[in-house]
C-alpha cells in the first residue's frame, strides 16, 4: 500500500520524543521503532548518529524530527528538501506528521501524568541507554524488576509476540491518516490490564481512559 519504511517513521517518532524530553513517549516510540524494523543499535545511536552507520533517508528523518521537536522549531529548508529528495513529497510528509504528532503527545502525556508501564521500560531501557530516565513518569516502577529482551521486529507483516493480539503491520498501517498510530484488537485481559495501568497518574489528575492513553500496538 506504499508509504515510507515503518522503521524510519518510528525512528523519527523516537528522536522527536527524546529531543522533547518526554520519558513516556520516548520509551513507547523506542519499542514502536524496533517492532517496525528499526535496528536496535541504530535506535540507540539515533540522538548522535554516525553518518557511516545510517542511510541517507534515516539521517534525513532524524534531522527533521530533531528540528521539529525543538522549541522554537528549527526546521530548515535544507532539512526538508533532503527528506523530500529521499522519500518524495508524500512520504516525507508522512514522516514529518509522525514527528509532529509526537509534539502533541509529548506534552499531553507529561501533562496528564500517565505512568510508564514496567514491561515497556524493561524491554527498551538497555537500548535507550544511561542518558534516559523514566523520571516522574516512572515513580511506580520497581527498580529491581528483571530486564526483558529487546522487542522483535514485526516488519513484513509478521505478528508480534505481545499480548494485545495486534494486527500485522506494514509501513502503510504503522501510522494511519494524519500520522495516527494504528493498533489492532486487544484481548479482554489486556484491555483490563491497560485500564488498571492508565488509571494511575503521578500528579493526581483524573484517570486517563485507555482509548486516549493506550492507542498503540506493541509500543
Amino acid at each position: 500500500m506504499g508509504g515510507p519504511p515503518a522503521g524510519v517513521v518510528g525512528l523519527a517518532m523516537y528522536v522527536a520524543s527524546r529531543t522533547a524530553g518526554c520519558p513516556y513517549c520516548s520509551a513507547h516510540s523506542c519499542s514502536f521503532a524496533i517492532r517496525r524494523g528499526a535496528a536496535p543499535d541504530k535506535v540507540a545511536a539515533a540522538l548522535a548518529p554516525d553518518r557511516a552507520s545510517f542511510t541517507r533517508g534515516e539521517l534525513a528523518a532524524i534531522a527533521v524530527a530533531r528540528s521539529l521537536a525543538r522549541i522554537p522549531c528549527e526546521l530548515t529548508a535544507g532539512e526538508r528538501a533532503e527528506l523530500v529528495g529521499v522519500y518524495g513529497e508524500r512520504n516525507a510528509e508522512w514522516i514529518m506528521l509522525a514527528a509532529v504528532m509526537m509534539g502533541f503527545l509529548n506534552k499531553f502525556m507529561d501533562a496528564i501524568g500517565v505512568e510508564l508501564e514496567p514491561s515497556v521500560v524493561s524491554e527498551v531501557k538497555s537500548t535507550m541507554g544511561p542518558g534516559w530516565s523514566a523520571g516522574k513518569a516512572g515513580t511506580m516502577l520497581d527498580p529491581a524488576a528483571p530486564e526483558l529482551p529487546v522487542p522483535r521486529s514485526t516488519a513484513g507483516g509478521r505478528r508480534c509476540d505481545c499480548s494485545r493480539s495486534c494486527l500485522p503491520l506494514s509501513a502503510s498501517t504503522a501510522v494511519g491518516s494524519a500520522g495516527r498510530p494504528v493498533d489492532g484488537p486487544r484481548s479482554a485481559a489486556s484491555s483490563a490490564s491497560e485500564r488498571a495501568t492508565t488509571s494511575r497518574s503521578w500528579h493526581g489528575f483524573s484517570p486517563v481512559t485507555p482509548a486516549v492513553a493506550s492507542r498503540r500496538c506493541c509500543g
